[in-house]
């Protein structure tokens, strides 16, 4: 995720763009050598976090169960977000939204966010995250009132007896590209939507759509074609 968010703070102005943050850790450690024998320093994977508020992003935690004192601490000077899970019922899904300040968010989803009785194949799972539908629901809440700009999907380890996490995964990746398509600026693939549907209706008709949109044709009417997970 650091690479990502090095990359957008590099072109775009980090304060326009809100982290959301699924997992069941903060991952806000400055570094992770008090718990490392041979660390990996500021970019361990226990320090992403705590990175992209330096590079000036908001964030908004969810999921959290497990951090260390300094973690929250950090968090709560720089005035974070942080929604935990198991001390309680989960939140009103409306009250994580609104916690989003900006327009434009970029998902980081780190797999044990998810209760591990649906992701098991994860390198620190920790009981009593997220539900499935309740993430759908998430999901499908913040595409209606933010533009989703990317994602990355982390943490996952295959476990040889079963490939639950890594499917998994790759609905929730599939679903959020679905759920997003729709908030591509006009001059995307949606652009060529009529266009598109008169093809389908006659291909004969002749098509001024520029050859470099013929993937993005493709994802369009795969997308037409099928349902996003969940629905």
């Amino acid at each position: 995720s650091n690479g990502v968010f090095r990359a957008i703070a590099e072109k775009k102005k980090s304060r326009d763009i809100t982290i959301l943050h699924i997992d069941a850790h903060l991952d806000m450690r400055d570094t992770d050598a008090d718990y490392n024998d041979a660390p990996f320093g500021k970019y361990a994977h226990s320090c992403v976090l705590r990175r992209a508020v330096e590079l000036g992003f908001p964030t908004v935690h969810v999921g959290i169960r497990a951090y260390a004192k300094e973690e929250y601490e950090f968090a709560k000077v720089n005035d974070r977000e942080i929604f935990e899970w198991g001390t309680g019922d989960p939140p009103p899904i409306e009250s994580i939204i609104k916690a989003i300040s900006t327009e434009k968010v970029y998902i980081t989803f780190d797999v044990d966010g998810l209760d591990p009785s649906i992701m098991p194949g994860t390198g620190t799972p920790v009981p009593g995250g997220l539900d499935w539908n309740y993430t759908l629901k998430l999901l499908q809440a913040l595409a209606e009132n933010k533009k989703i700009i990317g994602l990355d999907m982390v943490e996952i380890i295959p476990r040889f007896e079963s490939n639950v996490t890594e499917f998994g995964a790759a609905q929730l990746c599939y679903h959020i590209i679905g759920l997003a398509l729709p908030k591509l600026p006009s001059e995307g693939g949606l652009a060529f939507k009529d266009e598109i549907q008169k093809k389908q209706m006659n291909p004969s008709l002749s098509s001024d759509i520029s050859p470099r949109a013929s993937f993005e044709e493709l994802k369009l009417l795969d997308l037409q074609k099928s349902h996003s997970v969940g629905e």
